[in-house]
């Protein structure tokens, strides 16, 4: 069954398309083939929940799609969100409805939305109210002010604004620990920044049809990616790749090995750059150095650096050769 487009009259005197979202499954598919708003940051590198390198191989259809992190503050955020949304109604005398709609831009193929609540009836046309909880107050005099949103929020806001076609946008935040509703943020379409979104959502999508997939930047996620991609070594495949950049990797690798455990953060990345140029051989070689990986019957994946004069030098293609 195609998706069920439904216009909203009441939401503008203009035909609104907006895709009714039948289920989870359904709304999980519609998702699947978009960038939404709660991740156009991950394009610009800004997203403090997901990597670049995840979020590609996620949209390729090349690793499940991570659910979101299961904890105390996002249950509550969830929780919320009507209540923010009602009380901010309450005080600007505004009509607000929950979203029960998916959005997808009809000038930028690939990107899409979810609301959290939709401003009604208003004199500025039909709105978006995007709805936050901020837990410590120390957070919102860090990351927030009177006039500006952590950068993630504004990227969203503004792809919301683009694929609806909306002219407005109220974000609201409440401080939990002052128990306060702070006076919402309100956004207005911002051309240059809609430019560089959508431009990147084409690049994006691009670099998916191309299989140019990104660089890991290292995380535990990548590396879960990365035992989905390659399961298993290929018995004595040797890969040799001239590039000073996993030169210096290999060496930051053995130095964070030895170094106190504060710095497994820069040993998790290192190895997430060397699996990725490595993908399923069970030698890299380097200039400067071999790196032996094995991988267990689990998945679980090691790597064993050592400095080498392999005779791998400058900058060149990468070759794949057979151990004898």
């Amino acid at each position: 069954m195609s998706d069920i487009i439904v216009d909203r009259r009441s939401l503008s005197s203009d035909i609104v398309p907006m895709i009714e979202i039948k289920d989870d499954a359904h709304w999980h598919a519609l998702r699947a083939r978009n960038i939404g708003g709660s991740e156009i940051a991950t394009l610009f590198g800004l997203s403090p929940y997901k990597t670049l390198f995840t979020l590609w191989h996620e949209k390729a259809g090349l690793a499940a799609i991570a659910p979101m992190e299961d904890n105390p503050k996002a249950n509550w955020g969830k929780l919320l969100e009507p209540l923010i949304a009602q009380e901010t109604g309450k005080l600007f005398s505004w009509r607000l409805e929950q979203s029960k709609h998916y959005y997808e831009s009809e000038s930028i193929k690939g990107a899409g939305c979810t609301l959290d609540f939709e401003i009604l009836d208003h004199q500025w046309g039909p709105g978006i109210c995007e709805t936050k909880v901020v837990f410590d107050y120390a957070d919102y005099k860090r990351d927030w002010s009177d006039d500006r949103a952590p950068p993630n929020y504004e990227l969203q806001v503004q792809h919301q604004l683009a694929v609806t076609g909306r002219q407005w946008c109220a974000i609201a935040v409440w401080i939990a620990q002052t128990a306060t509703l702070m006076p919402p943020l309100i956004r207005r379409p911002n051309p240059a920044v809609i430019s560089e979104i959508n431009g990147r959502v084409c690049a994006f999508w691009e670099s998916i049809g191309a299989k140019e997939a990104p660089d890991p930047s290292g995380t535990e996620e990548e590396l879960s990616i990365m035992r989905h991609l390659w399961p298993q070594r290929e018995p004595k495949k040797v890969v040799e790749i001239a590039d000073p950049q996993l030169t210096e990797a290999a060496s930051l690798y053995i130095w964070s090995s030895e170094q106190i455990p504060g710095l497994e953060r820069e040993k998790t990345a290192r190895k997430a750059q060397l699996l990725a140029a490595a993908k399923d051989a069970e030698l890299l070689r380097v200039p400067n150095f071999d790196i032996a990986i094995k991988q267990n019957v689990r998945g679980s994946v090691s790597l064993k650096v050592r400095e080498a004069d392999n005779g791998v030098v400058g900058v060149a293609p990468h070759s794949t050769l057979e151990a004898g």
